[in-house]
């Protein structure tokens, strides 16, 4: 029975075989069960035995040269298409796309345009779905040269052709671009067999300096190079020098203000930026966010359970430093976010008007199935997220989240990271850090998200918890640059600078267009006094991504320690006109507006940034600060008695307080302030002198992206 079974079983096995395959498809089958060199051994065979037979040479040439690019074989696949004469638009796609990954830009573009007119070659335009990976590629080249205007024209190109290509739609926000909702009607209308109107003109964002007015859209991109130092310029001015911020502090834009006397070497100055007494961070904004956060939170498995609520009160964040005393704070109940929308009269962006109708997305009724139609509406929605975050419209952005069903935004990463993103960018470092930390511990594998999970711990001053991230990422995820940034942050976090910055340099040789980690390396070569590697830095960050606040903010850093002061002013303006919404910007730049003597300009600065957030302690105390150098000592007064109410604990306040009352004869209330002050802070640490005198630094703390860094 097992002699004639055998054979029965053999006989079967052999029957199961299709007897109608092509040499390509058992190539294909290899390609499919990832045996690369099975497929690249069959592929070789294919092509030069198919060319001898006068074959169908462009068939077999694509299939080898395909195998060997999957393979990662690239140098060998640039060398096969190189020596070969070929048509066909997969091949010259091809062909260009192995050449751009080998920094071979002229051949490049040899394989995709015409010689005789520079347009992208008609072979390739024909085929829609070539024509659409083509004008991708075509823009990451302009991005590389910075043609800011022209990758954004390719981009809107390529979504026109495929809506899906999400690197795409990156490119196409990070340069400016804006009306996404157009190009997805536009999809629909061509879906449904509607002839629609030709692309309109791309329009872009305009980051325009206007530090006297708030700005929530533009409509031209900013430029990308630096602006130049002007010969001879002057970096005093009437109210004397101006301060540069804490470095490292300032890659982390942040809530709270400090201040250091300058007393100490330069070392001890260093090493005071990571000792900073504790803060109290004010509570988030009431918003959609925050009752997609509570749904986040909520337990997955109970569907029917509320989705509306909203945080309890905010806690006070205890942040890590030789200071002993705990920062009190109280924060009154803001105005939900849906009844600022219905009473505010501001027109909202197309993201969110276009889902204003409660009428499901009919998006290619007549072509495809309802599985289709579902996932293009939940691609759409998250296509105008982050449209609505690489802008800074958060009323917009609360509108799209508040839209998500619960079970999407449960189950979608992407919504996920877009949410942490987003409280991340409005400095909500505790909300990020939860979101991103969940999603962290649901999917370990996941590394996207990382840096910004690390940067949330290294504001909170979380150091076991961002040593652990750390380890755990540079063990199991070595070769990616998140894990990398989150070990520069760690090492950073503990004053260990030079070990930051070898990480952070890794973290670029891993992946040479990550802005994120130029821009962090930027702010620790501040810290270490390198300010010509610093700019460096913050301009390839730039160079990457002409729209980083960050990095800007960075370059006016570099040359407020420079003091350089009206070129740092541009930049810092440039700064806050791409992102109008960051509170520590504001208060940089009107401390600048102060030493040059413009009081008024600073005073609108910092009601500017008030009114993003009314319990901003840093903002509140700027102003006071302000008002004490416009000798308004009845208004400063009033000022430090909120202050005083809402933050009892911080020594500045009550220096403040002292100095006001003394100015003002009260000898006696100058006298008690003193004393609280010296108990509370008995180092001095805290004081605040003259402008003459004193170091001014400001906690700069990072949305981007970017956030930023």
């Amino acid at each position: 029975m097992m002699e004639s079974g055998a054979p029965l079983a053999r006989e079967a096995t052999f029957d199961r075989v299709e007897k109608k395959r092509t040499i390509a498809e058992e190539i294909d089958e290899m390609m499919k069960y990832y045996a690369f060199d099975d497929a690249i051994f069959l592929a070789e065979i294919y092509y030069e035995t198919d060319k001898t037979n006068g074959g169908n040479h462009s068939d077999a040439l694509l299939t080898y040269a395909d195998c060997l690019y999957r393979a990662n074989k690239k140098e060998e696949c640039y060398g096969l298409l190189r020596s070969t004469k070929f048509t066909g638009a997969r091949l010259h796609f091809l062909f260009a796309r192995v050449a751009y990954d080998l920094n071979k830009f002229d051949e490049c573009r040899g394989a995709l345009f015409e010689h005789e007119n520079g347009l992208i070659r008609k072979e390739i335009l024909e085929d829609a779905r070539v024509a659409a990976h083509a004008n991708l590629l075509n823009a990451q080249m302009l991005c590389d040269e910075n043609h800011m205007d022209l990758a954004v024209e390719s981009c809107q190109k390529s979504l026109d052709e495929n809506i899906f290509l999400w690197a795409a739609v990156i490119t196409y926000l990070r340069f400016g671009g804006q009306e996404l909702a157009q190009t997805f009607d536009r999809h629909k209308d061509k879906s449904n067999g509607i002839t629609a109107p030709p692309s309109p003109t791309v329009t872009m964002r305009t980051a325009t300096p206007s530090p006297t007015g708030p700005s929530t859209s533009a409509s031209s991109a900013p430029s990308t190079a630096p602006p130049a130092e002007p010969i001879g310029s002057s970096t005093t001015t009437g109210g004397g020098r101006v301060r540069p911020v804490a470095p490292r502090k300032s890659t982390r834009i942040s809530e709270m203000t400090s201040r250091r006397s300058e007393t100490g070497s330069t070392a001890s100055s260093r090493s005071s930026l990571f000792t900073e007494p504790d803060r109290p961070h004010t509570r988030a904004t009431h918003s959609s966010r925050n009752r997609a956060n509570a749904a986040l939170n909520s337990d997955t498995e109970n569907t029917n359970a509320t989705n509306t609520r909203t945080r309890s009160g905010a806690a006070a964040t205890t942040r890590g430093s030789t200071s002993s005393q705990r920062v009190a704070s109280t924060a009154s109940e803001r105005p939900s976010e849906d009844d600022m929308l219905q009473n505010s009269n501001a027109p909202m962006s197309s993201a969110a008007s276009s889902l204003n109708s409660d009428e499901p997305m009919d998006t290619v009724d007549l072509v495809y199935d309802d599985g289709y139609k579902n996932f293009f509406d939940i691609y759409r929605h998250i296509a105008l997220i982050e449209e609505s975050i690489s802008t800074y419209n958060w009323k917009t952005a609360d509108v799209l989240f508040a839209k998500m069903e619960k079970e999407t935004m449960i189950n979608t990463s992407m919504v996920r990271l877009q949410l942490g993103r987003a409280c991340f960018e409005q400095s909500e470092y505790r909300e990020c850090r939860n979101i991103l930390n969940d999603l962290h511990k649901r999917k370990k594998w996941k590394v996207e998200g990382t840096e910004l999970l690390s940067t949330s711990m290294w504001h909170l001053q979380d150091t076991h918890a961002l040593s652990a991230l750390a380890q755990t990422l540079t063990t199991e995820s070595r070769e990616r640059s998140q894990s990398w940034c989150a070990a520069g942050n760690c090492f950073s976090l503990q004053r260990q600078h030079t070990q930051a910055i070898e990480c952070m340099e890794r973290a670029i040789l891993l992946d040479k267009r990550f802005a994120y980690a130029y821009t962090l390396l930027g702010h620790e070569l501040i810290v270490q006094d390198e300010l010509d590697k610093a700019a460096g830095s913050f301009r390839s960050a730039l160079l990457l991504s002409p729209r980083d606040y960050r990095a800007w903010y960075g370059l006016g850093l570099v040359h407020l320690k420079k003091e350089q002061n009206m070129i740092a002013l541009t930049n810092i303006q440039k700064a806050v006109s791409i992102n109008p919404t960051n509170r520590a910007m504001l208060c940089t730049l009107s401390q600048i507006e102060q030493q040059r003597g413009q009081i008024d300009t600073a005073l609108v600065l910092i009601d500017r940034a008030l009114t993003l957030n009314p319990l901003d302690v840093a903002c509140r105390f700027n102003r006071a600060r302000l008002l004490f150098e416009a000798k308004r000592n009845e208004e400063c007064l009033v000022e430090l008695d909120k202050l005083k109410a809402s933050s009892p604990d911080e020594a500045f306040i009550f220096h403040l307080l002292a100095r006001v009352h003394r100015r003002m004869g009260n000898t006696h209330l100058a006298l008690l302030n003193y004393s609280w002050a010296a108990e509370l802070d008995p180092r001095g640490e805290q004081n605040v002198t003259d402008s003459n005198h004193v170091a001014n630094r400001e906690e700069y703390e990072d949305d981007e992206y970017g956030s930023p860094v």
